[in-house]
């Protein structure tokens, strides 16, 4: 199984640090061609980015530092130009960025097996409150003992 591209995102931003949206578009197609390589970006910015700025889990932040801004202007694929005063940054929340760091992630599960393992076990759960079984059921402290995820 593959790991989706949010989380190819939300891993590479938690390992490298900031970057423009140029910056980690041309990264991403270039180290993930086989994910990223039928995604446009407009497609990129409008429903991966704008997604993960809604659920919180990165933040696209000015950044004025003369400094940055002079290494940005080096690099043709951050899209700053001499003339901006300000380039914006995408980076990963630090809780996210802690998940993503540590070793407990797996990359090669996809959404799609937690949410059929999920489904599954709640499942069980409704059969106890329909009237089909007798034995209450709780499906996350049974994906927990079963060392599967409860959530993505």
């Amino acid at each position: 199984m593959e790991a989706s591209r949010s989380t190819l995102i939300k891993s590479f931003l938690a390992r490298e640090g900031p970057h423009t949206i140029g910056q980690l578009y041309e990264a991403l197609t270039t180290r993930f061609p086989q994910q990223f390589g039928s995604v446009s970006r407009t497609k990129f910015k409008a429903v991966y980015l704008k997604n993960m700025k809604e659920f919180g889990q990165i933040k696209v932040k000015p950044c004025r530092d003369d400094a940055v801004l002079a290494k940005l202007r080096e690099d043709p694929t951050s899209r700053v130009t001499s003339m901006r005063e300000v380039a914006w940054l995408v980076s990963v929340n630090e809780d996210v960025a802690a998940k993503h760091l540590s070793d407990d992630i797996d990359l090669s599960v996809s959404h799609k097996s937690i949410v059929e393992q999920v489904d599954r076990e709640t499942t069980r759960s409704k059969d106890f409150w329909t009237g089909k079984t007798n034995k209450p059921h709780d499906w996350r402290a049974a994906l927990k003992a079963a060392g599967h995820k409860t959530s993505l």
